[in-house]
């Protein structure tokens, strides 16, 4: 771990962005919220959060950090065919998002 102990206060913030490619068929599953579970854009933006809060526990190593906000996107690009997903956290503190 590293030590940051005399690192100051800072705000912080993280991005990340991707994409998820599919076959039409899902998109078109997915596109009219007819998956077995209802709206999976909506599940895979709340699950994205509840990462972001678990990150601790999933990473090695990694300090627990109080976030200040967690957003998470997913957007249908029928271009791809797919979902991109943009992701961004932010934390005031010595150690952080990033």
């Amino acid at each position: 771990m590293v030590a940051g102990a005399a690192k100051p206060d800072w705000v912080r913030t993280a991005r990340a962005a991707g994409w998820i490619r599919m076959s039409t068929e899902a998109l078109e599953i997915v596109k009219g919220y007819a998956g077995p579970k209802g709206d999976v854009l909506s599940t895979a933006e709340l699950a994205g959060v509840c990462g972001a809060k678990r990150t601790a526990d999933l990473i090695p190593l990694c300090h627990p950090i109080g976030l200040d906000h967690v957003q998470v996107r997913a957007e249908l690009d029928e271009s791809l065919p797919g979902v991109r997903v943009d992701a961004t956290a932010k934390a005031v503190g010595r150690t952080g998002v990033e």
